[in-house]
């Protein structure tokens, strides 16, 4: 499980964690103030905030290259996901020990009020990983079309690592990250991208490639949105990350970014190099 759906709202699992992290930091926090320790809630803010500042930071260092030849403002657009949790982990710690070395009145309340806190982002990371665990189905038989109306299904792209993204032409988040996805599509020789439009005629599809001079390899049109149906997609845009076994590796909701998008493109283990026995006739 990577996003949880509230209604409308699709949450990747990550900002599930630091809210429920943050709400029992804050809960221990009162408790404790109610006892007579000092009050430990007002710097909770200040060390969540270097925390995901430098986890950001050491993110985009690690990804420069590919942030680089983005856009400027992808640097500081974090829906990519694109955080290092190591990172700011440290940050974390090295904050603490600061703030309760200046201020010695928090030396018990503070770290007990992180340590819940991080316990609990931790555990939700962890049941959700626990509900990842085994749930990578096999490659979904559904029956889509190309934009001439020929059917046919990902099988027809196997052999490859695929990238296969759920799109569709009213969808903003899609829109922003499809210049991307197709230059990445032509530059990565290792995998195969295919774009499926969710729900769309193929008039429409084609029209949008037309106007925004895009020109995808392969598009493929899920009419009755199976493959959604298949993989769980909560929500647009959803990429998924398919070995060569036809095995789901990962998943992204919402938009990628190039960094990210090469940080999934690393988890896919690469096609089997042919040995000479398998090569002979």
């Amino acid at each position: 499980m990577t996003a949880i759906s509230l209604g409308p709202w699709v949450f990747p699992v990550g900002i599930i964690a630091i809210v429920l992290g943050w709400l029992a930091a804050s809960a221990v926090a009162t408790f404790l103030r109610r006892r007579g320790h000092a009050d430990a809630d007002a710097p909770l803010w200040w060390l969540l905030l270097v925390a995901l500042l430098v986890a950001r930071a050491a993110y985009v260092v690690r990804w420069w290259p590919d942030y680089r030849t983005s856009p400027w403002w992808s640097v500081v657009d974090i829906r990519d996901h694109g955080f290092s949790l190591v990172a700011g982990c440290i940050a974390l710690a090295v904050a603490l020990a600061i703030v309760v070395w200046r201020r010695p009145r928090l030396r018990r309340a503070l770290p007990a009020v992180i340590a819940a806190g991080v316990a609990v982002a931790a555990f939700t990371v962890f049941t959700a990983g626990l509900l990842r665990t085994g749930s990578h189905p096999p490659l979904s038989q559904a029956t889509l079309r190309d934009l001439d109306g020929t059917p046919t299904t990902l099988a027809a792209f196997a052999g490859q690592p695929l990238v296969v993204n759920l799109w569709a032409t009213w969808c903003g988040p899609c829109r922003r990250e499809m210049p991307m996805l197709v230059k990445a599509s032509h530059a990565t020789p290792g995998a195969r991208f295919v774009f499926v439009d969710q729900g769309e005629p193929a008039a429409s599809v084609r029209a949008y490639l037309q106007r925004e001079a895009l020109d995808p390899r392969h598009v493929l049109l899920d009419p009755d949105g199976l493959l959604s149906r298949d993989y769980r997609a909560l929500g647009y845009p959803t990429t998924l990350f398919i070995g060569t076994d036809g095995r789901l590796v990962d998943t992204q909701v919402g938009p990628l970014s190039r960094a990210t998008l090469a940080e999934h493109l690393l988890r896919i283990p690469p096609a089997p190099t042919p040995t000479k026995e398998s090569a002979t006739p």
